[in-house]
């Protein structure tokens, strides 16, 4: 897939051609991992992301523009204030029939490892916290979730079909939904 080089004021562009050959996958809060098949979508632009922004306003997206969508350990970095328009965003510009797949940390199983003593304390606190913020201002975690919490978010939202996959890690949560209209 080209590359698209934009920043939050540009207007997202895929040609129609191109739209048509492959699918569009977004990769948001991308950091530095690469999925392959998917452009990067990040706010920090020390990061070479294909496309930078600010996953708060996502108003350079078109309605129905993607097929697919990952989010994988971003939205624990956003104030409770503003998820529910990220997931609204997230459902506008996903296509009928298109995928959200969110990856944050499960605080129902952390906390219940660290209180019958499975974690010890600096383990709890670098799950529950965010790894070392310090090491970037986008770091630190704002925001916590378990899955009833999250899949309740997503239901609001309008997504259906929402299924939990297991990770490879215990305190991962993963749901994957549907966009059906």
């Amino acid at each position: 897939m080209e590359r698209i080089r934009t920043n939050c004021k540009q207007k997202v562009n895929v040609s129609t051609n191109e739209k048509k050959q492959q699918p569009i996958r977004l990769d948001f809060g991308s950091g530095y991992i690469r999925r392959p098949g998917f452009l990067r979508v990040d706010i920090d632009p020390n990061i070479d992301a294909d496309i930078q922004c600010d996953i708060k306003n996502l108003n350079q997206f078109d309605k129905n523009f993607a097929n697919e969508i990952i989010c994988s350990h971003t939205i624990e970095h956003i104030d409770r204030k503003y998820l529910f328009q990220i997931l609204r965003d997230f459902f506008k510009i996903l296509k009928n029939h298109g995928t959200l797949t969110i990856i944050t940390p499960d605080t129902y199983r952390v906390s219940y490892d660290w209180i019958h003593n499975k974690i010890n304390d600096c383990c709890y606190e670098k799950i529950m916290l965010g790894s070392d913020p310090s090491a970037t201002p986008y770091m630190l975690h704002k925001n916590l979730f378990w899955e009833k919490k999250l899949r309740r978010y997503l239901e609001i939202t309008g997504f259906t079909n929402i299924q939990r996959k297991e990770t490879n890690n215990k305190y991962e949560l993963q749901l994957i939904a549907k966009k059906e209209i």
